[in-house]
């Protein structure tokens, strides 16, 4: 089976991209069987994610629904021109993807000429969201109205897990890491705190000046980025504070799994002195590891310094501090206008291409 695909990138996030609005490739289980070729980078295409796009349509989200059993009753497809899926490399579909959700706004206009759109995301949960999104043409952009950011659901987070602490954010104070680093003494557990937030997908917003203890062992989190010159490598060397990210990701993810039951995205944030942008590292769930940027986790990084206080003017930009590392100007913009989140990047397509896709699973060598 040939699939034809499309690669986009957005600060160093990588998606795999299946047009299907005008006829399908993929059947609806084979959308999870091609993930893992999708993302593996030696026998695959390689990317972050993959992502499908469909045309809107009462027969697709039957489709959908029959071989998934998402919903009670497929939602009303009423004046959606698209779905957005977005699969992890093990087949599971994600909830949402600020990034990839930009990339689809860009194809859509280099495609098709589109300049706004109505989509259809949150495609697992009981209740799809619908979103607009455009590109600006004269300033060279692509966006998303990303809505209000939301309350942390009780099926996301157990109740006992955090408490009420302004408005729709979540305060997790004290969680401990049993695992230690070597910098670690054992006389000193490696404890957390931070916000939870909804942002289309589940995020953790730590501080990295006081969110982590004991104090210092963020320190390395955010090195300065290399000098510049014709010889940059976009080969990014792993640094002390990648390690620490890990560590608290996975156990986020693995050992908290009881308290988060559908995993956590986990965002390290600085907001520099006078408050005029965030810098921000991620450790996406799903995925299990940090990626170079995270659209939704800059909205909740945002959300949540501006709930402190922390930012100035509504334009905020966003530094993704490992892309910024290859890529010196890389950044992303969130604007807050009328109660509503924006979501503004320039996202780049790479290629286009064929895979030779077996559907049948992989099965490994004795």
């Amino acid at each position: 089976m040939r699939i034809s695909f499309e690669k986009y990138v957005l600060c160093g996030n990588k998606f795999v991209l299946v047009d299907e609005t005008r006829t399908e490739c993929l059947a609806e289980m084979e959308k999870s069987r091609f993930a893992w070729p999708a993302t593996d980078p030696y026998f695959g295409i390689g990317s972050d994610n993959l992502l499908c796009l469909q045309r809107t349509g009462r027969g697709v989200l039957n489709s959908i629904n029959a071989a998934r059993g998402y919903w009670s009753a497929p939602p009303g497809g009423d004046g959606v021109d698209f779905i957005f899926r977005m699969f992890e490399p093990d087949g599971v579909e994600a909830f949402s993807c600020g990034n990839g959700l930009t990339c689809i706004a860009h194809h859509l206009h280099r495609k098709y000429g589109i300049v706004e759109a109505a989509v259809m995301t949150e495609i697992p949960t009981c209740a799809p969201r619908v979103i607009r999104m455009g590109t600006d043409i004269a300033r060279n952009v692509s966006w998303i109205n990303m809505g209000r950011p939301r309350k942390i659901s009780d099926r996301l987070a157990r109740p006992d897990a955090a408490w009420p602490w302004r408005g729709d954010i979540l305060a997790l104070e004290g969680l401990e890491i049993e695992d230690h680093l070597e910098a670690i003494p054992a006389a000193e557990p490696l404890r957390i705190s931070g916000f939870l937030i909804n942002t289309g997908e589940p995020h953790l917003v730590i501080f990295v000046e006081t969110g982590i203890l004991p104090r210092g062992l963020a320190d390395g989190l955010f090195p300065p980025a290399p000098a510049a010159g014709p010889g940059r490598s976009s080969k990014v060397k792993t640094d002390k504070g990648a390690q620490l990210i890990h560590l608290i990701g996975m156990a986020i993810n693995q050992d908290y799994r009881y308290l988060f039951p559908h995993g956590l995205n986990v965002n390290f944030v600085r907001v520099p002195i006078g408050g005029e942008r965030i810098e921000y590292r991620c450790f996406e769930r799903g995925i299990n590891r940090e990626t170079w940027a995270c659209g939704t986790g800059a909205l909740a990084c945002v959300h949540v310094a501006r709930k402190m206080g922390m930012l100035r003017g509504g334009r905020v930009p966003v530094w993704p501090h490992l892309c910024r590392n290859a890529c010196p100007d890389a950044e992303l913009y969130v604007l807050e206008k009328d109660r509503d989140y924006y979501l503004y990047g320039q996202p780049l397509h790479l290629f286009a291409g064929v895979f030779n896709f077996e559907p049948a699973p992989f099965a490994p060598m004795d």
